[in-house]
């Protein structure tokens, strides 16, 4: 007879080994969670909701996780409610009383209890005490931080109580609901559980039944062999299917459930002939031809997977699609080699690693999948908005999260598909994660000045008059951001960027606990966000501790909790504000490149000083809002160093080729493959240049040699980042007019793929690596 795991095995983090079956006590099953087949993608851009659910699996590992969770839940949580109905009318036949003697049963609670992670508690059976602990835990909830870590890199949470799966780093949109999940024991296919109440009334049946005892198979054939009368004796009714439903168990771990109304005789005829007779069984197969009909149904998930090779049911609304939906939720590169399963089914089957799950029928073994929650990552970049996130509240298209999944499906795209720069990014792994500052503050709700009267206090929304609303929309959500930051609200701006960022990288410290000592954190700074970001880092101690403070303590507001590596701003007006306060760009003293540099400064507390390795200010040339920001490293010899081209590193454009290294006595150039393109390419004196070797960073040449060789403002620009030039610019490539491009060019970075390569280029890029593709 095959076995299950127990559940309660399976939540532990050692294997046991599956449970055998004694005539009172069922076999234990592995409980599987799923969810709705979408719940796990990373969108890039609003979705329609729809009213059927196509159900996907967690990996083992994760469903493991969710079970013990829910072990852990009180009596009361909403998700231990047993769903209303009606209580089954036993037959006045029954298995005990055909073709074997009576013998004593086991009460439905005690078989349950056998079964722990499908042990029901019901309320009449309960201690005061125990009713007492439910009241006191009635509100409880799982918030988000507080849930079950799933999905790639622990991007999201389940709440258990609840049901809900929902993103653990970012909001989701007002309009979109948090996605199911289901804890599933009964299922007609791997995507297509049971519901709830069933799933309970056949788990009674089968109780009652007990089909996992060795004198059943002959007490069914017999049945089969006499009649349909016979046969009715084995049938357990199933009011949650109706006034005729029933189920017939074949096996220890599957059945056939029929409801009786024409409709389901149809669609149950039509399944039948499209999957064949019932499956036969060594002791069963002269019977399986009387027992053909009816819609199957498997006890646990992984004999459920064992027959899904048959055709799925009719009512089966769609082939399940990826646990992880497209590219863009896989991975920030196409790195170190992970699972990508296709399907449900195919996630279950194709495993190499890990524990057994459950032997099946045949001794078929269903291995553990990989937990992609667990994943190692090597760079973790966090996006800071700009200007204009009030919007998404009125227009959900405009929500950051769609950016930033739409630049991490751009870098998934690059780096698998892109030779060029696979071999850059080899096996290295990146996740990009939203900063939302905008939405944790509520600017000008303020308390009222001391000496303003009663009832004078006003918002924008007061002062602003009548006209088009979609015009007055876009300057109190869009435009105003820039004032408000330029007044006595910048302060509070500067706090919630910083608090975000940090509660997103204790979150992710907490799920990746050894990130701190193996991995990086960039910044993308987008807009405002670049001058926010400015703010911080120029305050911002050269470097920190790489402890966190203890869970319990406020999240820092004033300082970020991680060092910056590589600093990129997009569509920046840094440059302006720059200006205002009569700063300039200064390499930080004590980063990697300025290490013994002497053109760099202990600027802590210096604007525009960063605490940050590497600074890039790329720019679309048509963008109305960024600036440059070379000249605010030396404004006379920023004439003769003009902004580079963006490289272009997408297929079609460029064809990597080795480089032959410059001789040491020959002036280095901006030229190799790209030169045209990279502006520039006149000659220069060779300097020593900060290089990467891997994630290590190491000197090329004496450092006094480096102090000696070019001017000032050159030894100043060689520090801030490897090319010598701050600016970086991408052309306008559309046939339209420039006018009408212009109106959009700074809402168009998070899609062109473009950027997404040259940030995963100078994220993983070595100087042999840039010598090679010309860059």
């Amino acid at each position: 007879m095959s076995t299950a795991s127990s559940p309660t095995a399976a939540t532990s983090s050692s294997s046991k080994p599956a449970s055998v079956a004694t005539p009172s006590q069922p076999p234990s099953y592995r409980v599987r969670w799923l969810h709705a087949a979408t719940g796990l993608d990373l969108h890039t851009a609003p979705v329609q909701g729809s009213s059927s659910v196509v159900w996907a699996a967690f990996s083992s590992k994760e469903s493991d996780r969710l079970e013990a969770a829910y072990q852990l839940l009180p009596l009361s949580a909403p998700s231990r409610q047993p769903a209303p109905r009606r209580r089954p009318k036993q037959r006045s036949g029954s298995r005990s009383s055909f073709l074997r003697p009576k013998s004593s049963q086991s009460s439905l609670r005690s078989a349950f209890s056998a079964t722990p992670a499908d042990k029901i508690v019901h309320g009449n059976a309960a201690t005061e005490a125990e009713q007492e602990q439910r009241e006191r835990e009635e509100e409880r909830k799982c918030g988000p931080g507080e849930g079950v870590p799933v999905g790639l890199d622990g991007l999201f949470e389940v709440d258990v109580a609840r049901m809900e799966l929902y993103p653990a780093f970012w909001t989701l949109p007002p309009s979109q609901p948090r996605p199911t999940v289901m804890r599933c024991t009964w299922m007609y296919t791997p995507d297509k559980p049971c519901e709830p109440d069933l799933a309970e009334e056949l788990e009674e049946a089968y109780v009652s039944i007990r089909p996992w005892e060795e004198s059943y198979p002959a007490e069914l054939a017999a049945a089969t062999s006499v009649g349909q009368a016979a046969l009715d004796k084995l049938r357990v009714p199933v009011t949650t299917l109706g006034s005729n439903g029933t189920v017939l168990f074949e096996d220890a771990h599957s059945a056939r459930v029929f409801s009786g109304s024409l409709p389901s005789r149809l669609s149950t005829t039509l399944w039948s002939s499209l999957s064949g007779s019932f499956r036969a069984s060594s002791s069963t197969t002269a019977s399986s031809s009387r027992l053909a009909g009816g819609v199957p149904v498997y006890r646990g998930y992984s004999f459920a997977v064992s027959h899904s090779s048959s055709p799925q049911p009719p009512s089966n609304p769609q082939q399940p699609r990826s646990r992880r939906g497209s590219a863009a939720s896989a991975s920030g590169n196409g790195g170190r080699p992970r699972k990508s399963s296709t399907s449900v089914v195919a996630s279950a089957i194709d495993t190499t690693t890990g524990e057994a799950e459950v032997l099946v029928e045949g001794g078929e073994e269903l291995g553990e999948e990989e937990d992609p929650s667990a994943r190692e990552v090597d760079d973790l970049v966090l996006i800071v908005h700009g200007i204009g996130q009030q919007l998404a509240s009125s227009w959900e298209a405009f929500n950051f999260t769609y950016a930033v999944n739409l630049l991490r499906a751009g870098a998934v795209k690059q780096s698998t598909a892109n030779p060029a720069l696979s071999s850059v990014v080899r096996e290295h792994t990146t996740q990009y994660l939203p900063v939302q500052w905008r939405a944790s503050i509520g600017l000008g709700d303020e308390d009222k000045d001391e000496d303003e009267e009663e009832g004078g206090r006003f918002t924008v929304e007061d002062i602003t008059p009548g006209g088009i609303p979609l015009i007055r929309d876009l300057e109190n959500k869009v435009l105003l951001d820039i004032p408000l930051y330029m007044s006595r609200h910048k302060e509070k701006m500067v706090k919630a960027v910083c608090k975000e960022a940090n509660r997103i990288y204790r979150l992710w410290v907490d799920r990746h606990p050894e990130f701190p000592q193996t991995g990086r954190v960039h910044i993308i700074a987008h807009s405002l966000g670049a001058a926010l970001s400015t703010d911080i880092l120029s305050v911002q101690p050269t470097h920190v501790p790489a402890a966190l403070p203890p869970p319990g303590d406020p999240i820092e507001e004033t300082r970020f909790l991680f060092d910056t590596s590589r600093l990129f701003l997009l569509g920046s007006p840094l440059g302006v504000f720059l200006h205002l306060e009569s700063k300039g760009i200064v390499p930080r003293r004590g980063r990697e490149r300025t290490t013994e540099d002497e053109e760099a400064v202990e600027g802590e507390g210096r604007y525009g000083c960063l605490a940050a390795d590497c600074l890039y200010n790329i720019f679309y040339t048509l963008d109305p809002v960024a600036f440059l920001l070379n000249p605010t490293v030396s404004a006379s010899f920023a004439h003769s160093r003009p902004p580079k081209n963006l490289p272009d590193l997408t297929p079609g454009f460029h064809t990597p080729r080795p480089l032959p290294a410059p001789e040491p006595s020959e002036p280095s150039t901006n030229g190799g493959l790209l030169g045209g393109l990279l502006g520039g390419g006149e000659a220069r004196p060779k300097l020593g240049r900060r290089v990467t070797s891997g994630l290590e960073l190491s000197w090329e040449g004496d450092t006094a040699e480096r102090r000696m060789g070019g001017t000032k403002a050159e030894r100043r620009l060689d520090a801030l980042n490897p090319h010598g030039n701050l600016d970086f610019a991408i052309s306008h490539t559309g046939l339209g007019s420039e006018y009408m491009a212009a109106l959009t060019a700074h809402a168009e970075y998070w899609a062109d793929e473009r950027l997404a390569a040259f940030i995963l280029t100078e994220l993983y890029a070595t100087e042999e690596d840039r010598r090679r593709i010309g860059i």
